[in-house]
Protein backbone atom coordinates (compact mmCIF):
# COMPACT_ATOMS: atom_id res chain seq x y z
CA UNK A 1 0.00 0.00 0.00
CA UNK A 2 1.09 3.73 -1.02
CA UNK A 3 2.57 5.51 2.17
CA UNK A 4 1.13 8.81 0.96
CA UNK A 5 -2.14 9.67 1.92
CA UNK A 6 -5.13 10.86 -0.29
CA UNK A 7 -7.05 13.74 0.56
CA UNK A 8 -10.20 14.83 -0.46
CA UNK A 9 -11.63 18.36 0.43
CA UNK A 10 -13.70 21.22 -1.10
CA UNK A 11 -15.04 24.75 0.48
CA UNK A 12 -18.74 24.05 1.74
CA UNK A 13 -18.44 20.65 1.51
CA UNK A 14 -21.40 19.59 -0.92
CA UNK A 15 -20.12 17.06 -3.42
CA UNK A 16 -17.56 15.17 -1.45
CA UNK A 17 -19.23 12.73 0.04
CA UNK A 18 -20.32 11.26 -3.40
CA UNK A 19 -16.48 10.90 -4.38
CA UNK A 20 -15.45 9.45 -0.58
CA UNK A 21 -17.81 6.79 -1.76
CA UNK A 22 -16.45 6.27 -4.84
CA UNK A 23 -12.82 6.39 -3.81
CA UNK A 24 -13.84 3.92 -0.93
CA UNK A 25 -15.64 1.55 -3.67
CA UNK A 26 -12.10 1.63 -5.60
CA UNK A 27 -10.50 0.39 -2.50
CA UNK A 28 -8.83 3.31 -0.21
CA UNK A 29 -9.17 3.08 3.82
CA UNK A 30 -10.49 6.56 4.40
CA UNK A 31 -10.50 5.88 8.29
CA UNK A 32 -12.93 4.33 11.03
CA UNK A 33 -14.86 7.38 12.71
CA UNK A 34 -16.89 8.63 10.09
CA UNK A 35 -20.52 10.46 10.25
CA UNK A 36 -23.08 10.01 7.52
CA UNK A 37 -21.05 11.93 5.04
CA UNK A 38 -17.85 10.32 4.68
CA UNK A 39 -16.11 13.05 7.50
CA UNK A 40 -13.33 11.86 8.75
CA UNK A 41 -14.35 12.77 12.61
CA UNK A 42 -10.72 12.50 13.96
CA UNK A 43 -9.44 15.40 11.79
CA UNK A 44 -12.41 17.63 12.38
CA UNK A 45 -11.76 16.91 15.84
CA UNK A 46 -8.28 17.62 16.23
CA UNK A 47 -7.49 20.19 13.27
CA UNK A 48 -10.62 21.80 12.86
CA UNK A 49 -9.89 24.46 15.82
CA UNK A 50 -10.08 27.84 13.91
CA UNK A 51 -7.92 29.28 17.17
CA UNK A 52 -5.35 27.19 17.35
CA UNK A 53 -4.67 27.10 13.80
CA UNK A 54 -5.10 31.32 13.95
CA UNK A 55 -2.53 31.09 17.11
CA UNK A 56 0.05 29.01 15.31
CA UNK A 57 -0.31 29.29 11.51
CA UNK A 58 3.35 31.05 11.12
CA UNK A 59 4.73 27.98 13.46
CA UNK A 60 4.97 25.47 11.71
CA UNK A 61 6.56 22.91 13.48
CA UNK A 62 3.44 23.40 15.76
CA UNK A 63 1.22 22.46 12.73
CA UNK A 64 3.28 19.68 11.48
CA UNK A 65 3.37 18.12 14.64
CA UNK A 66 -0.43 18.76 14.89
CA UNK A 67 -0.92 16.89 11.83
CA UNK A 68 1.50 13.65 12.57
CA UNK A 69 -0.86 13.11 15.63
CA UNK A 70 -3.53 12.98 13.14
CA UNK A 71 -1.66 10.65 10.78
CA UNK A 72 -0.94 8.49 14.36
CA UNK A 73 -4.52 8.31 14.97
CA UNK A 74 -5.34 6.92 11.05
CA UNK A 75 -2.29 4.14 10.98
CA UNK A 76 -0.76 3.71 14.54
CA UNK A 77 -2.35 4.32 17.72
CA UNK A 78 -0.60 2.11 19.55
CA UNK A 79 2.59 4.29 18.89
CA UNK A 80 0.67 7.37 20.45
CA UNK A 81 3.39 9.13 23.33
CA UNK A 82 3.04 11.97 25.75
CA UNK A 83 3.14 14.57 23.48
CA UNK A 84 0.25 13.16 21.45
CA UNK A 85 -1.72 13.17 24.75
CA UNK A 86 -1.23 16.84 25.36
CA UNK A 87 -2.16 17.03 22.03
CA UNK A 88 -5.41 15.41 22.52
CA UNK A 89 -6.24 16.92 25.69
CA UNK A 90 -5.60 20.75 24.41
CA UNK A 91 -7.94 20.03 21.00
CA UNK A 92 -10.85 18.84 23.98
CA UNK A 93 -9.87 21.61 25.82
CA UNK A 94 -10.52 23.82 23.05
CA UNK A 95 -13.92 22.22 22.06
CA UNK A 96 -15.06 22.69 25.31
CA UNK A 97 -14.85 26.32 25.21
CA UNK A 98 -16.23 26.55 21.73
CA UNK A 99 -17.86 23.94 20.69
CA UNK A 100 -21.15 26.24 19.98
CA UNK A 101 -18.95 28.01 17.44
CA UNK A 102 -17.56 25.31 15.81
CA UNK A 103 -20.82 24.03 15.12
CA UNK A 104 -23.15 25.95 12.78
CA UNK A 105 -26.83 25.25 12.50
CA UNK A 106 -29.76 25.44 10.41
CA UNK A 107 -29.40 29.39 11.71
CA UNK A 108 -26.45 31.19 11.76
CA UNK A 109 -24.67 30.53 15.72
CA UNK A 110 -26.04 28.04 18.00
CA UNK A 111 -27.74 27.61 21.27
CA UNK A 112 -27.21 26.66 24.76
CA UNK A 113 -28.36 23.05 23.41
CA UNK A 114 -26.58 22.62 20.26
CA UNK A 115 -23.49 23.59 22.19
CA UNK A 116 -23.95 20.61 24.26
CA UNK A 117 -24.85 18.82 21.52
CA UNK A 118 -21.33 20.12 19.95
CA UNK A 119 -19.64 18.64 23.44
CA UNK A 120 -21.06 15.38 23.57
CA UNK A 121 -19.69 15.09 19.23
CA UNK A 122 -16.50 16.23 20.72
CA UNK A 123 -16.31 13.66 23.72
CA UNK A 124 -17.54 10.57 21.28
CA UNK A 125 -14.47 11.71 19.04
CA UNK A 126 -11.89 11.91 22.01
CA UNK A 127 -12.82 8.71 23.42
CA UNK A 128 -12.82 7.45 20.43
CA UNK A 129 -8.93 8.40 19.57
CA UNK A 130 -8.31 7.01 23.14
CA UNK A 131 -9.80 3.62 22.96
CA UNK A 132 -9.33 2.38 19.52
CA UNK A 133 -5.60 1.10 20.13
CA UNK A 134 -5.82 -1.68 17.32
CA UNK A 135 -3.05 -2.32 14.89
CA UNK A 136 -4.33 -1.20 11.46
CA UNK A 137 -3.98 -3.95 8.83
CA UNK A 138 -4.07 -1.70 5.71
CA UNK A 139 -2.39 -4.46 3.09
CA UNK A 140 -5.40 -4.89 1.87
CA UNK A 141 -6.49 -1.73 0.50
CA UNK A 142 -5.34 0.40 -2.77
CA UNK A 143 -4.10 3.48 -0.19
CA UNK A 144 -5.33 5.13 2.51
CA UNK A 145 -6.37 9.15 3.45
CA UNK A 146 -9.13 10.84 4.41
CA UNK A 147 -12.45 12.82 3.29
CA UNK A 148 -13.01 16.08 5.58
CA UNK A 149 -13.75 19.28 3.46
CA UNK A 150 -11.64 21.50 5.84
CA UNK A 151 -8.66 19.99 5.04
CA UNK A 152 -7.94 22.42 2.06
CA UNK A 153 -6.96 24.73 5.23
CA UNK A 154 -3.87 22.77 5.83
CA UNK A 155 -2.80 21.87 2.04
CA UNK A 156 0.55 23.42 2.39
CA UNK A 157 1.14 22.28 5.86
CA UNK A 158 -0.09 18.53 4.01
CA UNK A 159 2.23 18.86 1.71
CA UNK A 160 5.53 19.52 3.75
CA UNK A 161 4.30 16.56 5.40
CA UNK A 162 3.94 14.26 2.88
CA UNK A 163 5.60 15.26 -0.38
CA UNK A 164 3.99 12.97 -2.85
CA UNK A 165 0.57 13.69 -1.63
CA UNK A 166 -2.42 13.55 -3.97
CA UNK A 167 -5.57 15.80 -3.28
CA UNK A 168 -8.78 15.55 -5.02
CA UNK A 169 -10.64 19.38 -4.96
CA UNK A 170 -14.46 19.23 -5.28
CA UNK A 171 -16.26 22.50 -6.72
CA UNK A 172 -19.81 23.16 -7.32
CA UNK A 173 -21.53 26.37 -8.63
CA UNK A 174 -20.85 29.76 -6.49
CA UNK A 175 -24.10 31.00 -6.69
CA UNK A 176 -26.02 27.72 -5.64
CA UNK A 177 -23.12 27.23 -2.98
CA UNK A 178 -24.15 30.85 -1.36
CA UNK A 179 -27.26 29.51 -0.52
CA UNK A 180 -25.93 26.27 1.29
CA UNK A 181 -26.79 25.24 4.58
CA UNK A 182 -23.60 23.99 5.10
CA UNK A 183 -22.24 27.86 6.79
CA UNK A 184 -19.12 26.57 8.81
CA UNK A 185 -16.53 27.72 6.44
CA UNK A 186 -17.02 31.24 6.47
CA UNK A 187 -17.83 31.55 10.21
CA UNK A 188 -14.31 29.43 10.60
CA UNK A 189 -12.23 30.30 8.15
CA UNK A 190 -13.29 33.90 6.91
CA UNK A 191 -11.03 35.76 8.59
CA UNK A 192 -8.25 33.92 7.04
CA UNK A 193 -10.00 35.53 3.80
CA UNK A 194 -10.21 39.33 5.75
CA UNK A 195 -14.04 38.11 5.56
CA UNK A 196 -15.97 39.41 8.84
CA UNK A 197 -18.16 36.71 10.43
CA UNK A 198 -21.93 37.06 8.31
CA UNK A 199 -25.27 38.33 9.82
CA UNK A 200 -28.73 36.92 8.10
CA UNK A 201 -28.54 40.12 5.84
CA UNK A 202 -25.47 39.18 4.48
CA UNK A 203 -24.74 35.67 4.47
CA UNK A 204 -25.52 34.46 1.04
CA UNK A 205 -22.61 37.91 -0.34
CA UNK A 206 -20.30 36.35 2.10
CA UNK A 207 -20.86 32.80 1.60
CA UNK A 208 -19.99 33.57 -1.86
CA UNK A 209 -17.07 35.68 -1.07
CA UNK A 210 -15.63 33.23 0.75
CA UNK A 211 -16.24 30.11 -2.06
CA UNK A 212 -14.41 32.55 -4.29
CA UNK A 213 -11.61 33.63 -2.40
CA UNK A 214 -11.12 30.12 -0.90
CA UNK A 215 -11.29 28.14 -4.21
CA UNK A 216 -9.45 30.60 -5.81
CA UNK A 217 -6.43 30.19 -3.56
CA UNK A 218 -6.87 26.71 -3.68
CA UNK A 219 -6.62 26.41 -7.45
CA UNK A 220 -3.92 28.27 -7.85
CA UNK A 221 -1.66 26.72 -5.19
CA UNK A 222 -2.76 23.12 -6.53
CA UNK A 223 -1.88 24.09 -9.86
CA UNK A 224 1.31 25.85 -9.13
CA UNK A 225 2.95 23.15 -6.36
CA UNK A 226 1.24 20.23 -6.87
CA UNK A 227 0.94 19.93 -10.73
CA UNK A 228 -0.33 16.44 -11.62
CA UNK A 229 -1.15 15.40 -7.62
CA UNK A 230 -3.98 18.11 -7.60
CA UNK A 231 -7.09 17.00 -8.93
CA UNK A 232 -10.03 19.28 -9.52
CA UNK A 233 -12.94 18.07 -9.74
CA UNK A 234 -16.31 20.07 -10.98
CA UNK A 235 -19.71 18.58 -9.61
CA UNK A 236 -22.43 19.23 -11.78
CA UNK A 237 -19.78 18.33 -14.66
CA UNK A 238 -19.04 14.59 -12.59
CA UNK A 239 -22.73 13.86 -12.41
CA UNK A 240 -23.64 15.03 -16.18
CA UNK A 241 -20.57 12.82 -17.77
CA UNK A 242 -20.12 10.16 -14.51
CA UNK A 243 -18.40 7.76 -16.65
CA UNK A 244 -16.01 10.15 -18.60
CA UNK A 245 -15.08 11.98 -15.44
CA UNK A 246 -14.56 8.06 -13.88
CA UNK A 247 -12.39 7.35 -16.32
CA UNK A 248 -10.25 10.41 -15.36
CA UNK A 249 -10.39 9.79 -12.01
CA UNK A 250 -9.18 6.45 -11.84
CA UNK A 251 -6.08 7.28 -14.18
CA UNK A 252 -5.49 10.04 -11.44
CA UNK A 253 -5.90 7.22 -8.84
CA UNK A 254 -3.33 5.20 -10.61
CA UNK A 255 -6.26 2.61 -11.32
CA UNK A 256 -7.12 1.11 -14.62
CA UNK A 257 -11.11 -0.06 -13.89
CA UNK A 258 -12.99 -2.39 -15.70
CA UNK A 259 -15.72 -0.75 -18.22
CA UNK A 260 -18.17 -3.35 -15.70
CA UNK A 261 -16.80 -1.11 -12.63
CA UNK A 262 -16.92 2.23 -14.12
CA UNK A 263 -20.23 1.83 -15.46
CA UNK A 264 -21.25 0.58 -11.50
CA UNK A 265 -19.71 3.82 -10.02
CA UNK A 266 -21.55 5.80 -12.22
CA UNK A 267 -24.63 5.39 -11.10
CA UNK A 268 -23.22 6.64 -7.58
CA UNK A 269 -23.38 10.53 -8.91
CA UNK A 270 -26.52 12.40 -9.00
CA UNK A 271 -26.79 15.95 -9.71
CA UNK A 272 -28.30 17.55 -6.64
CA UNK A 273 -31.74 19.11 -5.94
CA UNK A 274 -30.33 22.33 -5.31
CA UNK A 275 -28.49 22.83 -8.29
CA UNK A 276 -29.75 25.98 -9.96
CA UNK A 277 -31.16 26.84 -6.64
CA UNK A 278 -29.62 30.31 -6.81
CA UNK A 279 -31.66 31.49 -10.11
CA UNK A 280 -34.75 32.19 -7.73
CA UNK A 281 -32.91 35.17 -5.73
CA UNK A 282 -29.94 35.79 -8.51
CA UNK A 283 -31.28 39.52 -8.37
CA UNK A 284 -29.66 39.65 -4.90
CA UNK A 285 -25.56 39.47 -6.85
CA UNK A 286 -23.91 41.71 -7.95
CA UNK A 287 -22.60 42.13 -11.50
CA UNK A 288 -19.18 41.94 -9.37
CA UNK A 289 -20.50 38.99 -8.13
CA UNK A 290 -21.32 36.80 -10.85
CA UNK A 291 -17.78 37.89 -12.76
CA UNK A 292 -16.14 36.22 -9.71
CA UNK A 293 -17.84 32.61 -10.71
CA UNK A 294 -17.60 32.97 -14.16
CA UNK A 295 -13.55 33.83 -13.09
CA UNK A 296 -13.77 30.14 -11.37
CA UNK A 297 -15.56 28.23 -14.81
CA UNK A 298 -19.43 28.27 -14.05
CA UNK A 299 -21.86 29.90 -16.37
CA UNK A 300 -23.94 32.12 -14.96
Amino acid sequence: MNSTPLVIGGVGGSGTRVVAQIVSEMGFYIGNDLNNALDNLSFSFLMKRPQWFTRNHKKRDVILKGLNTFVKTQLCPDQYRINDYLYFLGAMSEWLQNAGRYRINKGLMSNYEWWMKGVRWAWKRFYHILADRSLRDLSRFAGWGWKEPHSHIYLEYINELFPDFRYIHIIRHGLDMAFSKQKEGVFLWGHLFGITPPSKDDLPQKMLRFWYEANKKIISWGERTMNERFYLLYFEQFCMNPETELLRLSRFLGFSCPEETIRALAEIPELPSSSGRYRERAGIFTDRDKEMVEELGFVV
